[in-house]
């Protein structure tokens, strides 16, 4: 009974790493830096879009570049 537990724990950790290389595969390594790369650009943009707004500079720009920059991190986010 205890090497049955066994060889069956062994085929279901088989099984699920063959599953995860599989997805895994599927995210080129290359796009997945461009994309974090660009993420972290927008929330710096973000940050400071609202920074500006609120020390009144440069309101008109800053309301602009803030919603174009959330609306493109929402879209990069999916």
């Amino acid at each position: 009974m205890n090497i049955s537990r066994y060889l069956l724990i062994f085929c279901l950790a088989i099984l699920l790493g063959i599953s995860f290389s599989t997805h895994a595969a599927k995210v080129d390594l290359a796009e997945a830096v461009n994309k974090a790369g660009k993420q972290r650009m927008l929330s710096q943009r973000i940050a400071k879009a609202y920074f500006f707004l609120g020390n009144n500079v440069r309101r008109d720009k800053a309301k602009k570049q803030l919603k174009k920059s959330i609306v493109e991190f929402k879209k990069n986010h999916t």
